[in-house]
């Protein structure tokens, strides 16, 4: 029998969302995304030669805020 941590008891309901977490959910309430990638779809990259494209729905969830913020591709990256 394995003795439980204090941090296992579930204090993490308790918490408060952050901005950070909250963020993605308002994105999602926001942006139209299947009509988005209905637009997009026809101009999206195939897979070929040389490197595989990035995915099309992680590509506009990147851009986006990348857009938004004015944040460069590192910062877009970390973030």
């Amino acid at each position: 029998m394995r003795q439980t941590a204090l941090a296992t008891l579930g204090f993490d309901r308790y918490g408060k969302p952050t901005r950070r977490a909250a963020f993605p959910a308002a994105m999602d309430r926001m942006v139209p995304w299947r009509q988005l990638g209905g637009l997009i779809e026809p101009v999206q990259p195939k897979p070929g030669k040389g490197r595989s494209p990035v995915g099309p729905e992680r590509l506009r969830r990147i851009s986006l805020p990348q857009q938004w913020f004015s944040l460069s591709d590192p910062r877009a990256a970390e973030a």
